[in-house]
């Protein structure tokens, strides 16, 4: 019995190392302009500092009190940041993770 869970890791331990391998190989192969690429959202560079309204999958940040309007601030792989006016005209900051976010639209000055 003990037989076949050495055998069994040992196909686990030789598939992982072929894969390695291939991965390697494909790296080694890529062009270097592919290689350096900054992970990120291109398009998301050319809003930044413009007013936009952001739609989510799920209304669950709407119920507790952020905003889907304001200006977009920054961004890393992981959180945007918007900023939006609240009533007394102070400035909040609301971080939302960008895969809960399905669309981003650039709004009017008029609109926020």
């Amino acid at each position: 019995m003990t037989y076949w869970y050495i055998i069994i890791i040992g196909i686990m331990v030789v598939g992982f190392g072929n894969l390695s391998n291939k991965i390697d190989k494909i790296m080694k192969n890529m062009p270097d302009s592919t290689k350096n690429a900054k992970a990120g959202f291109p398009s998301l560079k050319e809003i930044i500092g413009k007013k936009v309204e952001i739609a989510f999958d799920d209304d669950t940040a709407l119920i507790y009190g952020y905003k889907s309007k304001g200006i977009l601030k920054e961004y890393n792989k992981t959180w945007l940041v918007l900023e939006a006016s609240d009533r007394k005209n102070g400035k909040e900051l609301f971080y939302y993770r960008i895969y809960n976010v399905s669309s981003i639209n650039i709004l009017d000055k008029e609109e926020v």
